[in-house]
């Protein structure tokens, strides 16, 4: 439901942004017909209803996805709607609130989420139940009604005319109607069942009851409904002489009986802005050709510029050729036998492809494939590719530019150049990342063999930024274990970790152990930051007890994990050494999420960003160490 409630809040914002277009026409066409009024909320409907998305160049809504899906994956605040000074305000306030220190707790965004779902879904059932019960009790009143002919009813349990029904819609007459005001009731009347305004009403209240949270929606309603009653007038006016115009506002007076009409249901004849219509009958003018054309005109435009969604600018590249792309190679010039996929040769075909990585100064990305690319013999494992750009145009606010997004089909010995959308502000971040992936089930897959580089600004412009395989290598001094790692980037940082003579750091086949006579008791992990901006970073305080979110976010805004209980044991300028508990949710019982049992192990958390942009998690089994020897050995740990 959480899925559906996002996709419903999206499309009714797209949608308000139509409402105020047709308001604004409401007020530059007041001349016009009013049939055209309705025929706009019709576009309105037509935008709600839509399950699809059209792209279009010229839409002028500012953003098809206001709320991105992401927000249900994990606790994220920020929204896109399109409006940069709106972006920056509101994505700036809520970061303050999460950046404070404060883990957030894993699950928050989801079960927000879900209670805001919940929330919706019984407010729409409020709203159907109240239709449903509102004509159950109008249909109770109208049982003693009799028929006057054709499909005239007269009732004396009903104080105006109005229409009830869908299929074989009736009018329904109050015993006291004037004689001589029958004719043009029963005209108006007509006019709405030979429109359709009953079912137009009826569609426009189950979309207001689906959307009965946005207060826009419940205007246009409201005003869908004076419109209908004013273009039914003038269809019926159109051919009466002046007496007859004046009978007919007469017969407007006399049946308004200034109780509100049903909101669902009904379309009554002198119950909706009666002084309005009478202004409007009196004062009527067969509309012109050239007012005509233009309302017209006016309807087209609203259509192709608010029934449209912007075109995305990842779109765009993925539909037309890259920017300057090369391709060195084709089918004949492939070999004919291709080397078979090995996860050596898999590896090394990655950090080929990361070391060509080229930010170019005419604002253009780019890298290459080698000439050979190694094939698995079965056929389910294939090169992805992902490609993205960070960029900022305030401080704290980041924008992302999905260039390529796990594309596969590549070929050896291409080149591809994609262009850098500099509107979204100054470059900040581009991430490449490269894999083997292979096909277990129907859009499932394993990582084979992967790898990523990350360039951070300043850039080197025009160059192949190169690349190293990440690695660590362990050695012991007389007191100490030293974690020698190798980063993308060529540098070489190294952990030094004082541990009792019973626990050593070990290699295992995919991280480092912490073992405890030959038993399994902790790893050792290396993450990366989540920003590598410069102003972000400076703005933390390393010596509070409170967990820097631009460094930890990676694991404490998971959906499922998080840090607790963060104090910091020693500390620098630019990063420190703490205690934490980390808390992850055991989901391999395969109980729901919501049910699923949480677990805590104690962990010590080392980070230092003038040292590199990853910071090191050592987990720990419960009890392993007492808090004061958990201290001691935080202490006593350095990055340099």
């Amino acid at each position: 439901m959480n899925e559906l409630f996002l996709k419903v809040l999206n499309i009714s914002i797209s949608a308000s942004w139509l409402v105020l277009a047709v308001l604004l026409l409401r007020f530059l066409l007041r001349r016009a017909p009013k049939w055209v009024f309705v025929f706009l909320w019709g576009l309105v409907a037509l935008r709600l209803l839509l399950p699809f998305s059209i792209q279009s160049t010229l839409s002028l809504i500012p953003s098809a996805e206001t709320l991105p899906g992401e927000i249900l994956s994990g606790p994220s605040f920020d929204i896109h709607t399109g409006i940069t000074p709106v972006d920056q305000q509101v994505n700036g306030y809520l970061a303050d609130r999460y950046f404070e220190g404060v883990t957030v707790p894993a699950s928050s965004g989801a079960a927000r989420m879900t209670l805001l779902a919940c929330v919706w879904a019984a407010g729409t059932a409020v709203m159907l139940l109240y239709a449903s019960v509102s004509c159950w009790r109008l249909r109770r009143t109208l049982r003693t009604a009799i028929p006057l002919r054709d499909n005239l009813y007269q009732s004396d349990g009903i104080a105006s005319p109005f229409v009830l029904g869908i299929a074989r819609p009736k009018i329904y007459l109050p015993f006291h109607l004037a004689q001589e005001a029958l004719p043009y009731v029963t005209a108006h009347e007509q006019a709405h069942i030979q429109r359709k305004d009953h079912w137009w009403k009826l569609l426009g209240f189950l979309l207001l009851a689906v959307h009965w949270f946005n207060p826009l929606l419940w205007l246009a309603y409201t005003l869908l409904c004076r419109d209908i009653e004013l273009a039914c007038d003038e269809r019926v006016i159109r051919e009466l002489s002046p007496a007859g115009r004046a009978a007919y506002t007469q017969a407007l007076v006399a049946c308004s009986t200034g109780r509100r009409a049903s909101i669902a249901w009904p379309l009554t004849f002198g119950e909706i802005g009666v002084k309005e219509r009478v202004r409007s009958v009196m004062y009527y003018k067969k509309p012109g050709f050239w007012l005509v054309a233009t309302s017209l005109a006016a309807c087209a435009a609203a259509a192709v510029c608010f029934l449209t969604d912007p075109v995305d600018s990842s779109t765009e590249l993925d539909a037309a050729p890259p920017v300057q792309a090369v391709t060195s190679s084709t089918e004949e010039s492939q070999p004919e036998t291709m080397p078979a996929l090995t996860r050596q040769n898999a590896e090394e075909a990655i950090a080929q492809i990361l070391a060509t990585l080229t930010i170019h100064s005419d604002h253009t990305v780019s890298f290459s494939l080698p000439q050979i690319l190694p094939v698995a013999e079965d056929g389910k494992t294939e090169l992805a590719i992902s490609l993205n750009a960070t960029f900022s145009d305030a401080p704290g606010s980041f924008s992302v530019q999905e260039l390529l997004d796990s594309e596969t089909g590549w070929q050896g010995g291409e080149q591809p150049r994609l262009s850098l959308d500099d509107s979204k502000g100054e470059l900040t971040d581009v991430f490449l990342g490269v894999f083997y992936l292979t096909e277990v089930d129907t859009n499932a897959y394993d990582i084979y063999a992967n790898g990523s580089l990350e360039l951070h600004s300043p850039f080197t412009y025009d160059a192949p930024a190169g690349y190293t395989t990440p690695s660590v290598q362990l050695s012991q001094t007389a007191d100490a274990t030293l974690l020698h790692y190798t980063l993308p980037d060529g540098s070489t940082p190294v952990l030094s970790v004082q541990l009792p003579q019973s626990v050593t750091i070990t290699e295992g086949e995919e991280q480092l152990l912490i073992t405890q006579n030959g038993e399994t008791v902790g790893t050792v992990t290396l993450y990366p930051f989540v920003t590598a901006d410069a102003q972000s970073l400076q703005g933390i305080d390393p010596a509070e007890d409170t967990l820097p979110m631009p460094v930890f976010s990676t694991v404490a805004l998971s959906n499922h994990a998080g840090y607790e209980n963060y104090r910091v044991c020693s500390h620098k300028a630019t990063g420190a050494v703490a205690t934490a508990e980390f808390v992850w949710q055991d989901l391999s019982s395969g109980d729901a999420v919501a049910s699923a049992a949480w677990q805590t192990q104690d962990c010590i958390l080392v980070y230092d960003w003038s040292v590199m942009p990853y910071f090191v998690e050592l987990r720990l089994a419960p009890g392993l160490f007492s808090p004061m020897e958990l201290i001691a050995l935080a202490q006593a740990i350095t990055l340099a």
